[in-house]
């Protein structure tokens, strides 16, 4: 089976370019990446290069190039688009979305137009469930296949057709990464004073990296922390993901910490933006625990860690969701099973104990 994805320019692994990647499963599951090399790749670069192009134009023209590779391994998958199921999202998307008001428009639109596509001859008005779902499962696999039936289910239900039923991907989670507080003092030997530092406050609040370097001292309360902002890698501040906006819940031994993360001062913060946190937390992983590749934790892993450390102290989920920026339901699908401490489990095994 072959994959095709694109690769774009970022700031923190100093990608200058875009790149088109090849990916080949076998049989067993192996995947096998390949860059591929292309002459209209080498102009798109040229053109990002020079500045005579946005990112945005450019990238465009390279998913047209990935359709055209798909459908040179595929061609009896990547049919042609319908003309009239174009025309049928023209009018839900004037009708049902276009007044609406939307953070990012411009993305939400493309998420259902690139599911439209997907459907290629098929028709929106006739095709039957099974049909569609077939079409579907055979271009597209977990997370954007729930997607992509999200966005067909929404606009079948705008043409009357609700009795269309389309089935998801069964939802998957990878197995979770976390340190308790014991491993992260280990890790903390490993590191300088700013990345400790950081590393504890990431631990305590369940802060994402780009919101911690938005915190100063006027957003910690003395047990909650008040997250309005975040700062990207450009240096740019924002709203937190998703827009929203939180209190986090501070555990009573991580407050000094904290506290002392946030007294430092905003420009000191701002010179240490760009550094790639994520391998420098591992690199302290691996020499505190050289043999337990289960501890070699990523920086976002620190929220996990701050979940399961607040759960397994007896902390209310819906405050844990709450402190995450998350729902509830997300909270339970991902740490159902991680919270059951040790004291937890020998209280009930003294329970059963007694029984016998």
């Amino acid at each position: 089976m072959k994959e095709y994805f694109i690769k774009s320019p970022t700031v923190r692994n100093k990608r200058k370019t875009f790149a088109i990647v090849e990916r080949t499963t076998d049989e067993n599951g192996v995947h096998k990446n390949r860059t591929l090399n292309d002459d209209r790749i080498n102009t798109i670069n040229k053109s990002l290069l020079s500045g005579e192009h946005t990112t945005v134009y450019l990238r465009a023209q390279l998913k047209d190039l990935v359709n055209e590779f798909r459908g040179q391994a595929y061609p009896e998958k990547i049919t042609a688009n319908n003309p009239e199921n174009l025309k049928i999202f023209d009018r839900f998307w004037a009708e049902e979305y276009e007044h609406r008001r939307i953070v990012d428009k411009t993305s939400a639109k493309n998420e259902f137009l690139r599911a439209v596509r997907i459907l290629g001859n098929l028709s929106l008005m006739t095709a039957d469930s099974n049909s569609l779902q077939r079409q579907i499962n055979s271009l597209v696999k977990g997370p954007k296949q729930r997607r992509t039936v999200a966005a067909i289910r929404t606009i079948l239900r705008y043409l009357g057709r609700a009795d269309v039923k389309l089935t998801l991907d069964n939802k998957t989670y990878p197995e979770i990464k976390y340190l308790s507080e014991a491993d992260l003092n280990k890790v903390i030997t490993k590191l300088p004073w700013f990345d400790a530092l950081l590393a504890r406050a990431a631990f305590y609040s369940g802060g994402r990296l780009g919101e911690l370097f938005a915190l100063e001292s006027i957003n910690f309360s003395g047990y909650q922390l008040q997250i309005n902002s975040q700062i990207k890698l450009t240096g740019d501040k924002a709203l937190p993901k998703r827009q929203k906006r939180r209190r986090a819940y501070v555990p009573a031994p991580g407050r000094e910490w904290v506290s002392a993360w946030c007294s430092i001062p905003l420009d000191e913060k701002l010179a240490m933006r760009k550094r790639e946190y994520s391998r420098i937390i591992q690199k302290a992983c691996r020499e505190a625990f050289p043999t337990i590749p289960s501890k070699h934790v990523s920086f976002h892993d620190l929220r996990h860690s701050y979940a399961i450390y607040c759960l397994s102290n007896e902390v209310n989920l819906s405050l844990v969701a709450q402190s995450l920026g998350n729902g509830e339901k997300v909270c339970q699908d991902h740490y159902s099973g991680y919270s059951a401490n040790d004291a937890t489990l020998a209280a009930m095994d003294a329970i059963f104990q007694r029984r016998k």
